[in-house]
């Protein structure tokens, strides 16, 4: 956000279409607050996210549109981060989602433009 707020060029390795997993920070703090007051909770493991899997390509031109600033650049993988990188990484949210009867509400433009406007 900050590299397209400065009308920077946002890089993206390859095609950009390995997905990753965002939360706004607002549907984080509900998880957690609605978690803590569960007792039955304690001692579990559980996943949070946004719960739909999202190329990198895509937040990436989500931004730009949002910021309306910022531009787009693939580059080839660098031999470093080709080692490391994991392909796919998202969670599922069906556990917590079920005991807590909770779904995250903040869509990502939604949760792009509150952002934004906190850079701003």
């Amino acid at each position: 956000i900050h590299t397209a707020l400065n009308d920077g060029v946002i890089r993206v390795f390859g095609d950009g279409r390995q997905a990753r997993d965002y939360i706004h920070i607002d549907d984080l703090v509900e998880t957690v607050l609605r978690a803590g007051m569960r007792g039955d909770m304690v001692g579990q493991a559980y996943n949070t996210g946004g719960g739909e899997p999202i190329p990198l390509i895509d937040m990436a031109q989500a931004i730009v549109g949002n910021a309306k600033r910022g531009h787009i650049e693939h580059v080839d993988w660098p031999d470093a981060q080709k080692k490391i990188e994991t392909g796919d990484f998202y969670y599922s949210i069906d556990k917590l989602a079920g005991i807590l009867n909770w779904r995250p509400t903040t869509t990502i433009d939604e949760g792009l433009t509150k952002s934004l406007h906190n850079f701003v």
